[in-house]
């Protein structure tokens, strides 16, 4: 089987890595680069050699996407800029590619039907990587949700917060997509696995509304903090969620209970959710407010999956000051 890489920047080497390590030697690996960087990063986003990518994971490197395309790959990876996204994709799947597309899908409309109409004509798979669905304590949250074990959703409010120039250490971060609105950059289109993940929660929003812009002294000309409130029903019951999404916080956000602060344990963006429920339809053994904090999977293998607390997942006493309060 043969794969291909469009781009070989973090997420695209990220993908490399996982492969080799799930895959080893079964595959071809192609890769198709336009920048031509030969920079080694490790998992944590740092430069472990200024040469040598395509001769450390066994990459046949080509200039441009039809050179590779000639060498007739199987499967395809679109991690470039999000603005070259769907030209990209639509190339691949006319080639009869399969796609994973990496978040998000597009910064605009067009060529998106065109797209889902090749891929449903040739029978393809594409998929986009909106990987915290397969999160533990997402997964945990999602069937707990879908079960009433928690009650009624009242509220949510979730969060994200990570500075922009920490994202790629080893680069100038004007330079990167998410500062960039050529490229398709920005907080809510960078930062929208917090929307994928209330999706599919709660379905999608009856109505949206967004206040924001480029509020901060970074040097980027896309919006660098936005506050989102949304409305959701579920079983003929509406209710708000708000979203807060930024290019700023450091550390990277988390989540303060009382005194003590939960710090990501997994990973190096923290996310969170605060969610009130209906302590009359709770158990007796969890009422009141529950309150969840998912932490960013950033390898294949975590420490949640066998070590719930390493994601922050823990029930804390009820609060005598607080009617029916408890904590996850």
């Amino acid at each position: 089987m043969k794969l291909l890489i469009v781009g070989l920047g973090a997420i695209g080497q990220r993908h490399v890595r996982n492969l080799r390590a799930l895959l080893r030697d079964s595959v071809e690996l192609l890769a198709a680069r336009s920048r031509g960087l030969s920079h080694v990063l490790s998992d944590a986003t740092t430069v472990e050699a200024r040469e040598g990518l395509c001769e450390k994971y066994g990459i046949r490197a080509f200039a441009t996407l039809d050179d590779a395309l000639a060498h007739k790959p199987d499967v395809a990876f679109v991690c470039n800029p999000t603005s070259l996204h769907i030209g990209t994709a639509l190339a691949l799947a006319r080639a009869g590619c399969h796609l994973f597309i990496e978040k998000p899908l597009a910064h605009e409309y067009a060529g998106v039907e065109e797209l889902l109409g090749i891929v449903e004509r040739q029978g393809l798979v594409a998929t986009v990587g909106y990987q915290f669905r397969f999160h533990p304590c997402l997964t945990t949250t999602y069937a707990l949700l879908r079960s009433g074990a928690i009650g009624r959703v009242l509220a949510v409010r979730a969060e994200v917060g990570e500075y922009l120039p920490g994202w790629h250490t080893y680069e100038d971060y004007r330079g990167t997509y998410g500062g960039s609105r050529d490229l398709g950059g920005g907080t809510l289109l960078s930062q929208i696995h917090e929307m994928d993940y209330l999706y599919w929660f709660f379905g999608l929003p009856q109505r949206v509304f967004t206040l924001g812009g480029h509020l901060s002294r970074l040097d980027i000309d896309v919006e660098d903090v936005t506050s989102t409130l949304m409305q959701f029903e579920r079983d003929g019951i509406q209710f708000p969620v708000h979203l807060h999404q930024d290019y700023v916080q450091r550390p990277a956000s988390c989540c303060a209970t009382r005194s003590s602060c939960m710090t990501p344990q997994v990973g190096w963006r923290s996310r969170m959710i605060f969610a009130t429920f209906n302590a009359a339809r709770c158990s007796s053994r969890r009422p009141g407010a529950f309150w969840l904090v998912s932490r960013a999977m950033k390898h294949l293998r975590s420490p949640c999956a066998t070590e719930p607390k390493a994601c922050g997942w823990h029930w804390l006493p009820k609060s005598p000051s607080r009617r029916a309060s408890s904590s996850v």
